[in-house]
């Protein structure tokens, strides 16, 4: 199994539409790629960023 994971924080000042509107692209890009059968997006759990997503 292979697994890609990203982590990040959006730049100061992004509004919160703003946001939500990146994860649900990030979202979208998982579901539009067959070979994907999984992921997750959501709050990072790390400490050092806001944001992280596994395919």
């Amino acid at each position: 199994m292979i697994y890609h994971c990203i982590r990040f924080t959006p730049e100061p000042g992004v509004s919160e539409a703003d946001r939500q509107a990146a994860l649900e692209s990030v979202r979208e890009a998982a579901r539009a790629i067959p070979a994907i059968k999984s992921h997750v997006v959501g709050p990072d759990f790390g400490g050092d960023y806001e944001y992280g997503a596994i395919s």
